[in-house]
Parts: C-alpha cells; sequence; structure tokens
C-alpha cells in the first residue's frame, strides 16, 4: 500500500496497492477531490488504514481490498499516521491539535481516543508498534532535533534510541524487533538508515 500521485496534485494523494514485483496496481480509494495518505496495513492484511481530509480536517479511515470505507477517528484537530497494533486491538496514531503533535491510541472501532504523549514529548508523530506489540516507536521534536524515541505501548518509559542528524520521521522495526529503519537528509538528499 502507498500514496501515489495520479494527479501530480500533493493536496489530492489517493491511496493505491501493488504487488511486491511491480505487477497489479491498484487505485483504492475514489474520490479524486480530496487527500488521501499514511497508507498502513492491518495485521491481517485485510484493510488498510490511512488518513483522510475528506470530512475537511485529516481523520483516519479504514479501507478493505473491496473498497468499502470506514471512519475511525472524528477528533477536533487532524489525525495521521495510523497504524494497528499488531494484536488487532489497538490503532496509534499522530494526532495535530493545532499547536501539538501527540500520539494517541484508540480501540479499532475509534470509541476510546486517548493521548499517550504528553508533557515532555508534547511533539511526537509518526508511531510504528514494534513486532510484539509492547513498544512503539516515535518521532520526536522535543528535545530540539528530530530524533527516534521507544515507548511502552501505554506510553510510559520513553526513551531516546538515536543521535542522529536530518531525521525525518517514519520509521519501521524488522520483523525480529532488533534493528530500526528510518531516513535522513533533506529534500532530494534523503537517505534510507538502519
Amino acid at each position: 500500500a502507498f500514496t501515489c500521485q495520479i494527479f501530480k496534485n500533493a493536496e489530492r494523494n489517493q491511496i493505491c496497492l501493488i504487488h511486491a514485483d511491480g505487477s497489479g496496481w491498484q487505485r483504492l480509494t475514489t474520490n479524486d477531490a480530496v487527500d488521501h495518505n499514511y497508507p498502513s496495513f492491518a495485521p491481517d492484511g485485510k484493510s488498510i488504514f490511512y488518513s483522510s481530509n475528506q470530512m475537511g480536517s485529516y481523520d483516519i479511515f479504514e479501507i478493505t481490498l473491496a473498497g468499502v470505507v470506514r471512519q475511525i477517528t472524528d477528533l477536533p484537530g487532524n489525525e495521521y499516521a495510523p497504524t494497528l497494533s499488531p494484536d488487532g486491538q489497538w490503532l496509534a496514531f499522530t494526532y495535530n491539535d493545532g499547536s501539538h503533535q501527540t500520539i494517541w491510541l484508540t480501540d479499532r472501532t475509534g470509541n476510546t481516543p486517548h493521548p499517550i504523549t504528553q508533557g515532555s514529548e508534547r511533539e511526537a508523530w509518526d508511531p510504528t508498534w514494534s513486532p510484539d506489540g509492547t513498544q512503539i516507536l516515535f518521532a520526536s521534536g522535543s528535545v530540539g532535533n528530530i530524533q527516534l524515541s521507544i515507548m511502552e505501548a501505554d506510553g510510559t518509559h520513553i526513551r531516546q534510541v538515536t543521535q542522529l542528524p536530518d531525521l525525518r520521521g517514519r520509521s519501521s522495526w524488522s520483523p525480529d524487533g532488533l534493528t530500526l529503519a528510518t531516513y535522513q537528509g533533506g529534500t532530494w538528499l534523503r537517505e534510507i538508515i538502519l
């Protein structure tokens, strides 16, 4: 699943699918007039969570591979970067209230949204679940430069795990949970690092 710019307009991104070998390209979202981004597969592979401004502000939606869409969040700010826990029970996402970005959790249906970063971590975004679902990796600008931190799934025991220049935010865990991947660098100079 990826964000595709089929209209060559960054304000009207769409969610698309493609097989790992490059075949089977398919567009999932169908509203041409709005922006859809940050796709993330559910662990069972049957649906994708993403952010869209189709209701005005950015909210989190789920779309099945057959194209059935369901709205998950409807908070007063903007929600993006959704990722479902490995057990399929909890959705982590970034919430921007207009002043700060924080990491929130909700159950899969969107009925229990609540922040898990606050206080000193008032600038936190792009959560990624550990393979065992016990921890969340995220980007933070609370200490100045953007760095990656890890916390327990309930938001406790936050610790910075990188000290690198020009980090951006999006990151991923290896399946064994031992290696982290992210990217760094300015526009057109970005590189993936482990």
